[in-house]
């Protein structure tokens, strides 16, 4: 069982941190224009070019870039992208239904995964025993 006493932290100091954790609306909306416009980009592709042999590649890249909805829906549980609460609240609905998930239950599902990170009895997120050996994740 890991005690997290071997996880790496890097040195920074407050001044540089407190910088790196700011909330900015404008930065995330941006970021989620962004997400949003290539997922209607790609989906747009992927109907242009039914009748060729590129669609599935096209839908590929749209099934790639829809799964990173999980790291939004992580994010906006910690209500870390915006500034503005109403901002997170809707982002959180708007990504955990893409995703197939509750945000009221994914926010407090990810609170108690923060309380007993990778602890095997606690940790709601660990799909696996932790340490895991490559044996044991090539056998489950």
């Amino acid at each position: 069982m890991s005690t997290g006493q071997d996880w790496f932290k890097p040195e920074i100091d407050k001044k540089t941190l407190k910088q790196l954790m700011r909330r900015d609306n404008k930065p995330a909306l941006l970021q989620f224009g962004l997400f949003f416009g290539l997922l209607a980009g790609l989906a747009l592709t992927v109907v242009v070019s039914w009748d060729t042999g590129w669609w599935w590649l096209f839908y590929l890249l749209y099934c790639v870039v829809f799964a990173f909805a999980t790291s939004a829906v992580h994010e906006l549980c910690h209500g870390s992208p915006f500034r503005t609460r109403w901002l997170n609240e809707v982002s959180l609905f708007i990504t955990g239904w893409m995703m197939q998930m509750e945000p009221v239950a994914a926010r407090w599902g990810h609170a108690g995964h923060h309380t007993y990170t990778h602890f095997n009895k606690g940790d709601t997120e660990l799909a696996l025993a932790n340490p895991l050996s490559w044996k044991e994740f090539l056998s489950s």
